[in-house]
């Protein structure tokens, strides 16, 4: 096993919708080829190494990632939470 750390950018706070990109590392980028399994916890996965991902609805979602490198067969599994607010709406004048 090797530990993950997940990472979301611009935050993980933010207002519906909200675009969040993810990636993940181990202290230093992940070397070799690994298998992704991203669960956004709003019914949406992604298997992509560094996905991009739009929160739609207001609430707390409980990312987690499963990770396997495919030379050792080693495993990690990790999670973030991300923090979405309700949207913002610009008044027309």
């Amino acid at each position: 096993t090797f530990d993950l750390i997940i990472e979301a950018s611009p935050s993980q706070q933010g207002n519906a919708p909200f675009k969040v990109k993810f990636n993940a590392r181990n202290n230093g980028p992940l070397d070799g080829e690994y298998e992704w399994n991203w669960d956004f916890a709003d019914g949406q996965n992604s298997t992509d190494a560094e996905p991009e991902h739009i929160f739609e609805a207001e609430g707390e979602y409980i990312v987690k990632l499963d990770a396997k490198e495919n030379k050792s067969k080693a495993t990690a599994s990790g999670q973030i939470t991300i923090t979405v607010l309700p949207a913002t709406y610009k008044l027309p004048f």
